[in-house]
């Protein structure tokens, strides 16, 4: 007999995690003291750490679980790993340089259930350094130009606008960022989860491309906000990330554009990479 009870439905956070115990305490505090939501589990996949991390971050939440990896599986990898493990319907990839607001949950998972049309959204990204302003890594939503150079609401190059309620409509958008983003797992699993061949950067702009193609949309929602350091895993890799960038772009478009359309777009897209 139904008694009328609302079915919460089962999410799964999945955080992979390299090294940097205070960045990871952080955001395991952030999601104990500002998630509320009655029917989660959160996973945290240990890349390889040595520092002892993992460890202080499930003093905090003694029910955590753990996947721990002997190597860096980079972002894909270590996002495929804790979905393998993971039993939530929805999952959500989280970056461990993050503090999330109350209801951030909440929000992301009311918007998809509310239509079935968006395999995956992601919320507003703001500066955990300046509150105020937008991030970097996905700020108010994820485009991109036809050439695969990937821009956002709130930040064009490296120009970051301050956060003025500009972008607090809920819109379609291309791509969601991995600092924070919901999936369906039905679709995570039928688009095959994250190219493991990325490692970094561009690997969330692939997926949601992918998504698309399968027939579903990508969602912004400003109600759900979390707060990102961004720039901790690289930060003093310049060169290799630059790399992964450029990379991975050029691998992105020859995987999901059509054979006519790389003929029309592929030579200014090398022309762009040699010049600029």
């Amino acid at each position: 007999m139904n008694d009328g009870t609302i079915k919460v439905p089962r999410v799964s956070i999945i955080i992979p995690h390299q090294a940097g115990t205070e960045i990871l305490t952080n955001c395991i505090r952030s999601l104990a003291d500002n998630t509320d939501y009655d029917n989660m589990e959160v996973v945290v996949v240990d890349n390889g750490s040595t520092d002892g991390s993992v460890e202080k971050a499930r003093e905090l939440m003694p029910d955590l679980r753990v996947v721990r990896l002997e190597q860096n599986q980079g972002y894909a990898g270590g996002c495929n790993r804790g979905a393998e493990v993971a039993d939530g319907e929805f999952l959500v990839f989280l970056n461990d340089d993050t503090e999330v607001a109350p209801r951030w949950l909440h929000e992301m998972v009311a918007a998809v259930q509310a239509d079935p049309g968006y395999g995956a959204c992601q919320p507003k990204l703001l500066s955990l350094k300046d509150k105020g302003s937008f991030e970097y890594s996905g700020a108010g939503g994820g485009l991109m130009d036809m050439y695969g150079y990937p821009f956002s609401r709130g930040r064009l190059m490296n120009e970051i606008e301050r956060d003025e309620g500009q972008y607090n409509d809920r819109v379609e958008i291309f791509w969601a960022s991995g600092v924070a983003m919901l999936v369906r797992r039905d679709t995570f699993n039928a688009i095959g989860g994250f190219d493991e061949t990325f490692f970094a950067y561009m690997e969330e702009i692939d997926l949601s491309w992918r998504i698309q193609l399968l027939g579903q949309r990508i969602a912004y929602v400003p109600a759900s906000v979390v707060y990102h350091i961004g720039g901790f895993s690289l930060d003093r890799r310049v060169l290799k990330r630059m790399y992964l960038n450029h990379r991975n772009s050029m691998i992105m478009l020859l995987k999901n554009y059509s054979t006519r359309s790389l003929c029309r777009i592929l030579p200014v897209k090398v022309a762009l990479e040699v010049f600029i």
